[in-house]
C-alpha cells in the first residue's frame, strides 16, 4: 500500500469514527449511563479523532505524519569494515523492501577477490523485509543477517 492509499484509509477511518460518534452521542442521550459514557466512554473517541489530549497518538497525528514522510523507494546500506555496498529496493510485486544488488570498494560487482569476504556475502540477494519497516530499522536486520558496521547511506 503507498503513502496515498494509507492517508485515503486513515480519511475513511476517522469518517467511520466520527458517523459511529454520532450514532452512540444519540443513543445514550437521556439514558441512566450518559454521565458514564460522556465522563469515560466517548475519550476513546476524542482520542482517536485527536479532540483528546494533544500527546496521544491520533489518526489525525499518523496522517499529518504520513503527509510530511518522503516516499523512499531505494536506499543504500554501507559497511566501512569490508567497504561494502548493500542497495535495497521496494519491490513494485508485493511493496516489501529486497536485496538487489551489492557494490564492493565502490564498484558494480558481481563477486567479490576476497574469499572471507564472498564467504561473508554468499547468501546476498531476494532476502525481503517487511514493508512497513523504516530504512534503519531494515538496517537493525541487516546487521544481524551480516555483521559489521551498517550506515543507511
Amino acid at each position: 500500500m503507498n503513502k496515498n492509499e494509507k492517508m485515503d484509509q486513515i480519511q475513511e477511518a476517522m469518517s467511520l469514527i466520527e458517523e459511529a460518534q454520532t450514532l452512540i452521542d444519540e443513543v445514550v442521550k437521556g439514558m441512566s449511563c450518559a454521565s458514564h459514557y460522556d465522563a469515560y466512554g466517548k475519550y476513546g473517541f476524542n482520542q482517536l479523532l485527536g479532540n483528546g489530549n494533544p500527546y496521544d497518538g491520533s489518526l489525525l497525528k499518523m496522517y499529518e505524519e504520513l503527509d510530511e514522510e518522503e516516499e523512499c523507494e531505494e536506499f543504500a546500506l554501507y559497511n566501512s569494515d569490508d567497504d561494502v555496498t548493500l542497495i535495497i529496493e521496494r519491490s513494485p510485486d508485493h511493496g516489501k523492501w529486497i536485496e538487489i544488488d551489492f557494490k564492493y570498494n565502490d564498484e558494480q560487482t558481481s563477486g567479490f577477490d576476497d574469499e572471507e569476504i564472498a564467504d561473508k556475502y554468499r547468501n546476498f540477494g531476494g532476502k525481503t523485509y517487511m514493508s512497513y519497516l523504516s530504512p534503519e530499522e531494515v538496517c537493525g536486520w541487516i546487521r544481524k543477517d551480516y555483521s559489521g558496521s551498517w550506515e543507511v547511506k
